[in-house]
């Protein structure tokens, strides 16, 4: 699953998400380094203009890549 934009990320970031990946923008990046200096998580920094290639919608420069939920049956 991907999430983006800033206070939606930086919130997944401060809970215990089981998130994969980080990709941000180099303004971002002290950011995100913030909530994820203790945690093994995968960051990428990437362009802007890169991101809007890659995803749709504003990601205000900050996605992040969480692993899916997965059911009981």
């Amino acid at each position: 699953m991907i999430i983006y934009g800033k206070n939606t990320v930086l919130e997944a970031l401060k809970g215990n998400k089981d998130i994969v990946k980080v990709y941000v923008t180099s303004n971002n990046l002290d950011l995100v380094k913030k909530y994820t200096s203790n945690k093994k998580i995968e960051i990428i920094v990437m362009q802007s203009k890169d991101m809007n290639k890659m995803f749709d919608g504003n990601h205000q420069g900050i996605i992040v890549s969480i692993d899916d939920y997965e059911y009981a049956d």
